[in-house]
């Protein structure tokens, strides 16, 4: 190997010999590993249910209209249920970012029955 001329094999390394179309393949760009913020969920809070064992809130999503029944601990979304109190649901996720999901103002406000 000492023998060859080194500027002789400049031609090995710019056409591989293993590549199908004997080029290098073009350098990649490095992508962002990190994603967009997700929006919080968007739901209503229909209702808590308060015993000694634990505390459910019954949550509504607005843009499916499904119901979820959550705890303290369960994981909705990718947002962590932090609490959950008789009128209000506290989200957070990444330690900063949290969002209180509380009964409509105008049924709290009416004590209407009819109103969810």
């Amino acid at each position: 190997m000492a023998a060859f001329d080194k500027a002789s094999l400049e031609n090995w390394v710019k056409r591989p010999l293993f590549a199908p179309s004997r080029r290098r393949p073009p350098p990649q760009e490095a992508k962002s590993k990190i994603a967009p913020p997700q929006p919080p969920p968007d739901y209503q809070l229909l209702g808590v249910l308060l015993n000694p064992e634990r505390t459910v809130a019954l949550l509504r999503s607005e843009d499916t209209g499904a119901d979820f029944h959550v705890q303290v601990g369960d994981m909705l979304k990718g947002w962590l249920v932090a609490s959950v109190e008789r009128d209000a649901v506290t989200l957070k996720r990444d330690d900063e970012t949290s969002q209180v999901i509380r009964f409509k103002k105008a049924c709290a406000d009416s004590g209407d029955a009819a109103c969810p």
